[in-house]
């Protein structure tokens, strides 16, 4: 799952140029998480959306197009993430 953290853009025109995103995979009560960001290219290729009308899906959307390559390897890292979790090779504690 995909969460947009924060997006920065031109306080001119509203053109979002940055944004900053989690992925996140839970498996019952671990949890794992990928943080990254997408700088986007100039408002010729993309269609300008006023920044008011952006909708969090629209956003998504917009990361998912970006890192579309990487996601198999994100998944595959936070399944690693996961695993190692449930499996771990050293734990802490004390005896007593």
């Amino acid at each position: 799952m995909i969460i947009i953290l924060q997006m920065f853009r031109r306080p001119l025109d509203g053109m979002v140029n940055n944004i900053n995103f989690k992925v996140s995979k839970t498996d019952g009560e671990h949890i794992a998480e990928y943080f990254g960001a997408v700088m986007l290219p100039p408002s010729d290729s993309l269609v300008f959306v006023p920044f008011e009308s952006l909708t969090q899906a629209t956003v998504v959307g917009w990361v998912e197009n970006h890192i579309a390559d990487e996601l198999k390897i994100i998944d595959s890292l936070l399944e690693k993430k996961i695993n190692d979790k449930k499996h771990p090779f050293v734990v802490a504690g004390l005896p007593w």
